[in-house]
Parts: C-alpha cells; structure tokens; sequence
C-alpha cells in the first residue's frame, strides 16, 4: 500500500472519530445534567419532609415538681421538628394533661412528654375541692381551668354589692386558690359555678362564705405560686 493511499484512509477516518469525542463528550454532559436534576429533586424532597414534620407541641415553662398538678401556666405551645413517633404532648391536648400530677420532676424549656405525667389527682393531699356558684361582679369573666386565684372571704353581715342603706362589705380573709372547673351558672342567671381547690384548713370557710355568696375572686399571674 502506497504511504498516500494509507494517509488518504487515516483522513477519511478522523471526521468519524472527532463526531464519536463529540457525542461521547455530549452523552457525559446528558448524564451529568439528568444527575444533577436528580439530587435537587431529592434536596427539595427532604427539605420539604423536614419542614412538614414540624409539629405545635407543649413545653414545659417553669420547674414542676413530682406529684405536683399541672396548670395552664406551666405549660406554652412551641413548633418544633419531631417525627410523629415521638411521644410529645401536641398543643391541643393542653387541657388533657391539666390538672394530671407530674410524673418526674419537669424542668423549665423542657418538652412534655405523654410518659411524665400520671393519672389526675385531683383534689392532691392536702387540698380540697370547693364548689362555688358565683354572679357577675365577684369573680373576672376570663377565670379558667388551671388560673391561680385569691378568694376574698367577706364578712358575715355584710354584702358583697350593697347598697347605701346595707351595711358595706368588709373584707375579711384571703385565701389562695385554684381554679379546677368552670361550668356555666342556670340558665337565666349571669355567672358561673365554679370548682376551686384549696388548703384543707381553708375549705370549711370557704364553703360556708361561698354558701352565703361571701366570696369574691382575684386572678393572679399566671406566674403567682
């Protein structure tokens, strides 16, 4: 084979071979873009399930000790990132763990788990559960399950919204108190029963002062212990 004819083949080959780099070259770069759509398909997939497991649960916002029960105050609903088989307490169940004991102690900033709190104890050793129908005027409209209060015991012979010609009402004890139940007074009547926990050594008083219609409510902040 003469060197003219063997150079002619060489160049009828390197078109062919340059088109083949070319489309190998163009294949990489197809499979590196199908890739790369790949991963931010997935990156937007798991940035997605993460922000859709974000759940409203319950925190814990001052120290409870065991045994002690839970009021609203001591709890606040917070977002966080959990996975639905954490066993945390969600934010609408708030009124299913007030008024139920501390299992272990709780720990301000901590979240509250359904394991920490018990069975209700209500009323807790030493206290006692006084019910009290109350009209409008002797206690503030916002009261609810959980508020700490002072119940201001009056005088016997006095009244509570008198008049000029009864004799003004004179305060006498005041005691604290724990707002257990709320129900709405009969109907036709502006007011509303109420179930408040006391010390033991409280109780009978108030009974007999809430009887009479001799009591009138204080609600404290909700930090007030």
């Amino acid at each position: 084979m003469s060197l003219g004819t063997a150079a002619g083949r060489a160049d009828a080959r390197t078109p062919f071979r340059v088109e083949n780099r070319r489309r190998r070259r163009m294949g990489r770069r197809a499979i590196v873009g199908v890739l790369l759509v790949i991963v931010s398909i997935a990156a937007f997939v798991l940035v997605s399930a993460s922000r859709g497991e974000r759940r409203q649960v319950l925190v814990v916002v001052r120290d409870v000790p065991a045994g002690q029960a839970l009021t609203a105050g001591d709890l606040r609903a917070v977002s966080v990132a959990a996975d639905a088989g954490v066993d945390l307490v969600a934010a609408d169940g708030q009124n299913g763990v007030v008024g139920r004991v501390a299992a272990v102690p709780l720990t301000a900033g901590s979240l509250l788990a359904a394991r920490q709190v018990g069975q209700s104890r209500v009323p807790p050793a030493g206290q006692s559960i006084v019910g009290a129908a109350v009209r409008a005027g002797q206690y503030p409209v916002e009261l609810a399950r959980g508020d700490h209060i002072l119940i201001i015991l009056i005088q016997a012979g006095s009244t509570v919204t008198g008049t000029a010609a009864e004799q003004p009402a004179t305060v006498g004890q005041a005691v604290a108190g724990l707002v257990v139940g709320v129900a709405p007074a009969e109907q036709g009547v502006t007011g509303a029963v109420l179930s408040l926990q006391v010390a033991d050594a409280d109780a009978q008083e108030v009974a007999r002062a809430a009887a009479a219609g001799r009591i009138a409510l204080i609600q404290q902040a909700a930090g007030g212990r």
